[in-house]
């Protein structure tokens, strides 16, 4: 069930005209209303629980007239609660924004030396960190709006200097909002889905062999065991996180 009341906005951005927009959907009818130039219309809904509600609107400025699905359940419920559409001489557009932030975990899994780890934006410098054996460097980020965020790492320890995209939007922003990399001595991987116990705490996978040709690979992770005892002559083993399959990307 959803508790979030979903908002959408619609932003006149036609250059000079005033248009009018009459938004429905099958239950609510939500009238006529005039959009000055760089004005708003704006409305606020709550979502039926099977994942059907439609609102369509009819807009009309000058001699042109436009009607869309501003709202269409299985094609927008997942991106969101907020939508800002902005409608243009050509017609609407969605503009989905993104209200998580991504965090990124780097772990030292190169069985001893200390690394140092640099990693930037465009627009940001995070600095140099050293990161121990079996610990781990962490930061979180707001994606920008065009899916355009990348995040570049440069890795050091003895006299290995490792380079590489750490988060690119168009390769990661859909593969959920937490990204588990495991620093290895052949290269990063990255854990493109993990487990996580009951404590919260992450279980990365026993990572494959990457095929030489390719940087991408699938992988099961073993069920994390909490404890064993024996009942009745039998062992039991009591598993806090069980088996999950995913993607892993690696680079050499």
């Amino acid at each position: 069930m959803s508790y979030h009341r979903f908002g959408l906005t619609m932003t006149n951005n036609l250059g000079g005209p005033v248009f009018t927009v009459h938004c429905k959907s099958k239950d609510n009818d939500l009238g006529v209303h005039m959009v000055a130039a760089k004005t708003d219309y704006h409305f606020s809904f709550q979502p039926n629980i099977w994942k059907t509600t439609l609102f369509f609107c009819s807009f009309q400025w000058n001699n042109q007239v436009k009607q869309f699905d501003i709202f269409d359940a299985p094609r927008d419920q997942d991106d969101g609660y907020k939508f800002n559409w902005t409608i243009k001489p050509d017609g609407p557009c969605k503009l989905v924004m993104s209200y998580h932030r991504f965090g990124l975990t780097m772990t030292n899994n190169l069985g001893g030396p200390v690394f140092t780890v640099h990693c930037k934006s465009k627009d940001n410098d995070l600095g140099v960190h050293m990161v121990a054996a079996k610990t781990d460097y962490h930061f979180s980020f707001q994606p920008n709006i065009w899916k355009t965020t990348l995040f570049f790492c440069s890795f050091q320890w003895n006299n290995q200097v490792k380079q590489f995209d750490i988060f690119d939007a168009p390769r990661d922003q859909d593969d959920g909002y937490k990204f588990n990399w495991t620093i290895k001595p052949d290269g990063p991987c990255k854990l493109g889905e993990f487990s996580e116990s009951k404590d919260g705490v992450v279980s990365l996978a026993t990572f494959p062999d990457i095929h030489p040709d390719s940087i991408e690979g699938s992988f099961t992770t073993e069920a994390v065991v909490e404890s064993r005892d024996t009942r009745d002559g039998v062992q039991h083993e009591n598993e806090i996180t069980p088996k999950r399959s995913g993607h892993v990307i690696c680079f050499t």
